[in-house]
């Protein structure tokens, strides 16, 4: 169970606007509406192919695939590098099964 079938409201000016094809492939219910969207989420998450887009993204796209049924794999981790020292090592002491590939 991955927790994310509450709703949750998100304010401010780095909401991302979805269409229709990444709200399907994301499996939840986002309303945007001017600078805030209402997103409900779902029971559990299912690994996918997804690619890094900033830092803060990458490390969010870790904890989803940790958190996902299934192997996820994740383009363009070089931002992780900028910000994070050897984070898949600290993940895996922790206990994740994590890798660079």
């Amino acid at each position: 169970m991955s927790g994310l079938d509450d709703s949750l409201l998100i304010r401010g000016g780095r909401v991302l606007t979805l269409d229709d094809t990444d709200r399907e492939w994301a499996s939840a219910d986002i309303v945007v509406e001017g600078r805030s969207a209402v997103v409900k989420g779902v029971p559990k998450l299912s690994a996918a192919p997804v690619m890094a887009t900033d830092l803060r993204a990458s490390a969010s796209l870790i904890l989803a695939g940790m958190a996902a049924e299934g192997q996820t794999v994740i383009s363009r981790i070089y931002h992780l590098d900028r910000g994070y020292d050897n984070i898949e090592q600290k993940l895996s002491a922790l206990g994740a099964d994590i890798r660079r590939v």
